[in-house]
């Protein structure tokens, strides 16, 4: 079933399974709450086109209550496209994106957050999730994988239309992710930086393939006891800003080097394994290296 309340601006959708897009046709907050099983396509019969979409819609949350499952599949489109809005999926339930074509699974204009203790399975042939103008948020996610051709996580770091850069960010707290990429980054993001804090974060790239594991236009900060960083690929962390590790357990293991802090490289607390096949294992090209206390490295 499904319920519209249009002076609530929600839409209930318990057990429902379409085959057709679904358009919000709002240029204010809207709300979808899921119940039960409910699908747009299928993984035998895809949306022709996005399958979930609005042109005007400012902010878009998602709630998948406990227990439910919210499946978009499709081909030749966005799984999700806000053409000028933000969106916001919670848990607890499970969420999956699963697109094939050269689209993203998830494409926003403004900010992208995953919370509420989610289940997302994120699936593309092209990127992950994509942010055009804003940043990425994923807090309290009880699990989230992504696997992509090419970008796994991307908050845009230059306007087209105005000509300049974007200072967006890309923030992963009290998560379990897991990121699988073919060809390019796993997480990219501009001048905001990257903050990675209490999060067991899995990287995989291809070796074949210049792509980072994390790249920031700013600083890439890494911090809390609970934190489990994990990359292996062709090149590892790098920051056009600087690379401060204050906890938890980082291992990167990559052909290229594996951090990079063009400003500097400040490791204050917890445990940094790096290895390089062929470069540096740890380089701080601009600024200082910094190790302090019980910080420990492997070179």
């Amino acid at each position: 079933t499904a319920t519209l309340n249009t002076t609530e601006r929600t839409l209930i959708l318990e057990n429902v399974s379409s085959t057709e897009y679904l358009f919000i046709d709002s240029d204010a907050e809207f709300t979808i709450i899921v119940k039960g099983d409910t699908k747009i396509g299928s993984a035998d019969s895809r949306t022709n086109g996005s399958a979930l979409f609005s042109n005007d819609v400012s902010q878009l949350n998602i709630q998948v209550e406990q227990g439910a499952v919210f499946s978009l599949y499709t081909a030749e489109g966005n799984n999700i496209f806000l053409e000028n809005g933000a969106l916001k999926i919670s848990g607890p339930g499970k969420f999956v994106a699963n697109v094939t074509g050269d689209y993203p699974a998830i494409y926003t204009q403004k900010d992208i957050v995953f919370d509420q203790n989610l289940i997302a399975e994120v699936t593309s042939e092209q990127t992950g999730v994509y942010s055009n103008l804003g940043n990425i948020t994923i807090d309290s996610v009880d699990r989230m994988t992504v696997k992509a051709q090419y970008l796994g996580l991307f908050a845009q770091s230059y306007d087209s239309v105005t000509d300049d850069s974007v200072a967006s960010s890309i923030t992963m707290r009290n998560s379990t992710v897991e990121i699988t990429t073919a060809e390019e980054s796993a997480v990219f993001c501009g001048a905001g930086g990257i903050l990675i804090e209490d999060t067991s974060l899995m990287i995989k790239t291809d070796k074949e393939f210049y792509g980072y594991g994390l790249y920031s236009e700013g600083d890439v900060v890494i911090k809390g006891s609970k934190t489990d960083l994990s990359i292996e690929g062709a090149t590892g962390i790098s920051a056009d800003k600087k690379i401060i590790i204050e906890g938890g357990t980082v291992d990167v293991s990559t052909v290229d080097t594996a951090l990079l802090g063009w400003d500097g490289v400040t490791i204050t607390e917890g445990i940094v394994n790096a290895e390089s096949e062929a470069e540096s294992a740890i380089l701080a090209r601009d600024g200082t290296y910094s190790i302090s206390g019980d910080a420990t490295r492997k070179l």
